[in-house]
C-alpha cells in the first residue's frame, strides 16, 4: 500500500539535513541507523497514524522491533536481491486471514527521494497469499534467473518524496539497482506482534532511554504473552498490556 504525501516536503528536507551531516558526502551503499540522532526520528516511531495501521495488521499488543536506512547511488547499488515471502524466516514472515488480515512484521518505508523508474524497492505483487513455499529468494535464482529485465512478475512501483510505502514481509520483495543521479534515501520502520522479534533484543534496549512518554515505553518493551511467578504457580499471569 502506498500512502503519497504521508510527509510533507518541508519535513523530508529537514529529515534529509539531519542524515547529511553523517551521509551527505557518503558515496558508497550503506545501511544505517538513525533513531538516536533527532527526536524526530522518534515521532515517526509512535505517530498515531502508524499505531492505527499496527493495531489493524498486528493486534493490540504490537511492539517496535528496528529500524534501519538505505541510501545507494548509481555507482554504488544494493546488490540486485528478491527475499522474504510467507514463513520465511523461521515463520516470523506470516499473512492469513482471520475475519482481517494478520501478519508478523510490518515495514513502512518513508521515501527520502523520489522512486520513479530508476529502480529501488521491487514487489511480486499478491505473494504474501501463496501457499506453496517458495522464498523471494528461490524466486530470485530458480524464476527470474536473477534478472529483472522484461518480467511482468515483479512491479517497482513509482514513488515520489514523502510518500509512505507499506507491506507485509510475507509479501516477496528486493532491491533493483538504482539508475538515476540522485541518490537513493529510505528510511525502514518495522513492526511485529506483541509475542515475536525478529532483530536481538540487546539492539533495540539501547533506545529506551531516548523514550520520551509511556507510548514509547510501551513500543520498546521485549516481547512477552505472559510471565508468572514459578513459585507462586496459581498466582496471576501478568499479560502483556495493550500497546
Amino acid at each position: 500500500t502506498v500512502i503519497e504525501k504521508f510527509l510533507s516536503l518541508d519535513l523530508i528536507e529537514k529529515i534529509n539535513k539531519i542524515l547529511d551531516v553523517d551521509f551527505g558526502k557518503t558515496e558508497t551503499f550503506i545501511k544505517f541507523p538513525f533513531l538516536e540522532k533527532d527526536s524526530i526520528f522518534l515521532d515517526l516511531l509512535s505517530d498515531s497514524r502508524i499505531m492505527n495501521i499496527c493495531n489493524l495488521w498486528l493486534g493490540k499488543w504490537f511492539r517496535f522491533d528496528h529500524a534501519i536506512g538505505i541510501q545507494a547511488t548509481k555507482k554504488f547499488n544494493s546488490p540486485e536481491n528478491l527475499h522474504g515471502g510467507p514463513m520465511e524466516n523461521q515463520g516470523s514472515f506470516r499473512y492469513s486471514w482471520h475475519e482481517k488480515s494478520y501478519c508478523g512484521l510490518l515495514a513502512f518505508g518513508y521515501m527520502l527521494e523520489d522512486q520513479l523508474g530508476d529502480g529501488g524497492v521491487v514487489f511480486v505483487p499478491g505473494s504474501h497469499k501463496q501457499n506453496i513455499p517458495i522464498s523471494g529468494k528461490q524466486v530470485w535464482r530458480e524464476i527470474l534467473k536473477k534478472d529483472f529485465k522484461n518480467n511482468s512478475l515483479v512491479e517497482t512501483p513509482n514513488l515520489k518524496k514523502g510518500d509512505l510505502i507499506v507491506f507485509t514481509e510475507a509479501v516477496v520483495h528486493g532491491s533493483k539497482n538504482w539508475d538515476a543521479d540522485k541518490k537513493r534515501r529510505v528510511l525502514y520502520y518495522k513492526y511485529c506482534p506483541g509475542h515475536l522479534i525478529w532483530r536481538d533484543y540487546s539492539q533495540i534496549k539501547k533506545y529506551i532511554p531516548l523514550a520520551r512518554n509511556e507510548k514509547e515505553l510501551n513500543l520498546l518493551r521485549p516481547p512477552f504473552v505472559a510471565s508468572f511467578d514459578e513459585n507462586n504457580f496459581l498466582g496471576d499471569n501478568n499479560w502483556r498490556t495493550e500497546t
